[in-house]
């Protein structure tokens, strides 16, 4: 008798995903899909597609569409707040200085253009 796993054991241990991995994954997947053509080309299927999933694997962590979109949508808004927290992040002065509040306050302004600029298809989504 040998202590190695029979092959279905092997195939089943190599299917496990850390907990979560499939739910990130198909929100990264619905980000690059996002990015690609808006908020119409969040698909379930093709996300399910894009992390190499059955569809079906999808509605353990989301119920439908709108809330794989919805998730995206929350993430989008977190790639736009990191880039304007950099911004802020970046200007020099005190707290209570007017002239660097309004230094941030462009900094903030700057990195939503940007993102919009740079990033349509995520903008859209996110609004």
């Amino acid at each position: 008798m040998t202590d190695s796993p029979s092959a279905g054991e092997t195939r089943q241990q190599r299917r496990r995903r850390p907990r979560g991995a499939v739910r990130d994954g198909l929100v990264a997947a619905g980000l690059e899909l996002a990015r690609a053509g808006g908020p119409d080309a969040v698909v379930l299927r093709e996300a399910t597609r894009m992390v190499g999933v059955v569809p079906n694997a999808a509605y353990r962590h989301f119920a439908d569409r709108d809330e794989l979109l919805a998730a995206v949508c929350e993430a989008a808004m977190g790639e736009l707040a990191d880039r304007m927290a950099a911004g802020v992040a970046r200007v020099r002065g005190k707290r209570g200085d007017a002239a660097a509040a309004r230094r941030r306050l462009r900094a903030i302004g700057v990195a939503y253009l940007e993102f919009a600029r740079e990033e349509p298809g995520l903008f859209a989504t996110a609004f």
